[in-house]
């Protein structure tokens, strides 16, 4: 209850600093040779963007500013290789309004992404994306607006010692590698039986998962991502395990934190020198209250991005910043990982969701992103940080 309270103070207190603030500013070389001669860091093809105070940028203060010429790199239809799950556009969704909003910080610019820039910085390099379903979403966005300017080819086991669920691309001209492997809870888990949405899991939370550790020590950059599996309880039913030992009930963020934790140990027990990096908690908008007299909605019947004064006292966003603020907590001690802090810009984005235009009919999707949409936001975010602009 006092995390809760505590993410409360600091929502309203973001919600008077947004007031104040806009004021101011309104190698598988033909798949043969795996991770063979793999050479060094591109030189940035720009100065970074720093902090108007001198001070490094606070990426999630700031506003959502709406553009009507804006328009993402690429589309739904051009965007060959996006699937239907998070085609929002070609499943149907008639508005594009939710397309046209930019993020904007108050201390600093964030780098639109330049994909021939991205791919000449990873050139002969492996980037490696480890996560739940919310990093596949990111994924999308990344491989869509790679496609912009170059060809693709699909990488499949086993040309990789990554575990049978790992995909990839690979971008030949510049053999570029990008890798993702689903891992919702990142450390070691597996369902008791066949994987349902009645399944039991079993998750170790001080082993990372074997199907994707070994990839680590062949990638540049990684990336994870981790949280919803861990915080919310209807979702599904866990046992915990330390120690090979069976723990009796935890509390939810403690779990997240420690698997947060063992990733972390992981990492610097490769004495990894490529650049890790971690996705904050992505938050979900199913109960949404626009103002005192309406009941809660989903997402479905929002067209605009919400206010900092419409989220701030709702309990799903308190959730979700108290969820934010203890994972960041974890890496108060691991200055070496870039936080890719998304959880604050995404709150307001509750226009953004799959809704009820994905693959599975019937249904409401107020947790995954439409693609183009506010993943893209995400790349941004990641390719200003790989130049070295934050």
């Amino acid at each position: 209850m006092q995390s809760r309270q505590l993410a409360a103070v600091e929502l309203r207190r973001s919600a008077m600093q947004s007031r104040k603030a806009s004021n101011l500013f309104s190698p598988w070389m033909g798949g043969l040779l795996p991770f063979l001669a793999l050479v060094g860091l591109a030189t940035a093809l720009a100065a970074p963007v720093t902090a108007t105070d001198g001070e490094r940028c606070d990426i999630t203060a700031g506003e959502w500013l709406y553009s009507p010429r804006h328009a993402p790199q690429y589309t739904a239809e051009s965007c060959k290789s996006l699937g239907r799950d998070f085609a929002c556009q070609r499943n149907g969704r008639p508005d594009s309004e939710y397309l046209k909003y930019i993020w904007r910080s108050f201390g600093c610019r964030i780098a639109d992404f330049k994909p021939l820039s991205f791919l000449t910085l990873m050139r002969n390099k492996v980037f490696l994306i480890v996560g739940d379903s919310l990093t596949m979403n990111l994924f999308s966005s990344l491989q869509c607006l790679v496609e912009t300017v170059t060809l693709t080819q699909d990488l499949k086991g086993p040309l990789f010692p990554g575990g049978p669920e790992t995909r990839g691309i690979i971008a030949p001209a510049f053999n570029a590698t990008f890798l993702r492997h689903p891992s919702s809870f990142l450390t070691n888990s597996k369902p008791d039986g066949e994987k349902s949405s009645a399944s039991t899991w079993t998750v170790h939370l001080d082993e990372v998962h074997p199907d994707w550790s070994p990839l680590l020590q062949y990638s540049h950059y990684v990336l994870f991502g981790t949280g919803t599996w861990y915080t919310m309880a209807d979702l599904k039913k866990r046992r915990y395990m330390l120690n090979n030992t069976l723990q009796p009930e935890m509390d939810r963020i403690v779990t997240m934190q420690i698997a947060i934790n063992t990733v972390i140990k992981f990492t610097r027990s490769l004495n990894y020198t490529g650049m890790p990096m971690f996705l904050t908690f992505t938050p979900m908008h199913y109960h949404v209250k626009l103002n005192e007299s309406m009941q809660d909605a989903n997402c479905s019947v929002i067209q605009q991005p919400l206010t900092v004064q419409q989220i701030a006292n709702m309990e799903w966003a308190v959730d979700a910043v108290g969820t934010r603020k203890a994972q960041l907590k974890v890496f108060q001690h691991a200055l070496e990982f870039k936080i890719i802090d998304i959880t604050t810009l995404s709150l307001y984005r509750a226009d953004g969701h799959l809704q009820s235009y994905f693959d599975i009919k019937g249904g409401i999707d107020c947790l995954h992103w439409c693609i183009p949409g506010v993943p893209d936001t995400w790349a941004n975010i990641i390719y200003s940080y790989m130049m070295g602009y934050l």
